[in-house]
This record gives structure tokens, C-alpha cells and sequence, in this order.
């Protein structure tokens, strides 16, 4: 079978890229505008955000859903999407080794795994939960600002961790639709 590409898939990829130059040309002045604006309430908020964003809740929450679903089948396509593209972001994040923008945290900043999880699993989810679609993207989204917005990346990690993950998923779920 031939991939098609959606027009709404288009404009996801595209918002994705044009964010992804616009971190490389702005990371530090939209992480220091973000930083001016923190309010206690909007960092537990975002903290939250994050703790769901992180690939094993993720995981686990796109596991169960689809075993209630009875889509069983999926799951180790989801999986398969998820683990590719943490292993790839992993890679490049001991391949580039770029610091986070706050001191205090562990690990590296390029590219963000949690964009990546959040985003690999869209394709999984567009297929599989139709009506909810439009809330995972949101959600995923919001994953990247929180991201941002607890200084712990820069606009370049979460768009270009976004793009793997989403372009991961895609091609998995591609993959396992023209061998199925």
C-alpha cells in the first residue's frame, strides 16, 4: 500500500517545523519569556502535565486504553513506535550531549523524550480513537510548554523530539498496515 499523507498530518508536520526554526533561531529568547511568566499555580499545573507526559505513563496509559478497547493488536504496534523512537532520541541526546537550560537536572536536553512519547503515540491513537484524536494533540502540545515552561528544554528539544516521535509512529503504523 501506498502512504498517503492526510492534509491535517501536513499541517501537524509543518506547525512541527516551523517551531523546530523557530527554536533554533529563538531557544533562549522563548525560554526566557516563558521563564518571566511562571506563576506558582501554572508550575504545579505544568508539573503535572509533565509527569503524564513522561513515555512510561504514557505507555501505560495508551496500553490499558487500547486493551479495553480490545485492540490488542495494537498495542505491540504501539509499543514497537515508542520504544524505536526513545532509542533514536537516546542516541542523539549522547551523540549532541546539549546541556538543559537550567542547572539541576539530570540527563540531556536534545531531543526531548517526552515530545517524543507524546508524539509517537498519535498515530497509534488517530487510528484507533478517532473521536479523541484532536485531545491527544492537544495533550501532546501541552506536554512540549510544560517542557519548556519548567526550564528544563528549549523549544529546539521538544519540536525536533516531537517530529521523531511522530514520524516514528507513522511509519510503524504504515508499516504494520501494508503487512497486514
Amino acid at each position: 500500500r501506498r502512504f498517503k499523507m492526510k492534509k491535517s498530518r501536513i499541517i501537524i508536520y509543518s506547525v512541527l517545523i516551523v517551531l523546530l526554526i523557530l527554536g533554533i533561531a529563538y531557544d533562549k529568547q522563548i525560554f526566557n519569556a516563558l521563564q518571566k511568566i511562571q506563576t506558582p499555580i501554572a508550575v504545579y499545573f505544568m508539573n503535572g502535565v509533565s509527569w503524564l507526559g513522561v513515555w512510561y505513563s504514557i505507555l501505560a496509559i495508551v496500553s490499558v486504553a487500547l486493551w479495553i478497547k480490545r485492540k490488542e493488536s495494537k498495542i505491540e504496534r504501539f509499543w514497537a513506535s515508542i520504544f524505536l523512537a526513545l532509542g533514536i532520541v537516546y542516541l542523539l541526546k549522547f551523540g549532541f550531549k546539549r546541556a538543559r537550560p537550567l542547572e539541576g537536572f539530570g540527563g540531556y536536553s536534545f531531543p526531548s523524550g517526552h515530545a517524543t512519547g507524546a508524539f509517537s503515540a498519535f498515530p497509534i491513537l488517530r487510528s484507533t480513537f478517532r473521536k479523541f484524536r484532536w485531545y491527544w494533540l492537544g495533550f501532546a502540545f501541552l506536554v512540549l510548554l510544560s517542557r519548556i515552561y519548567l526550564g528544563v528544554h528549549y523549544l529546539s528539544d521538544v519540536a525536533s523530539g516531537a517530529l521523531i516521535g511522530l514520524a516514528v509512529g507513522d511509519i510503524v503504523e504504515w508499516n504494520y498496515r501494508r503487512h497486514a
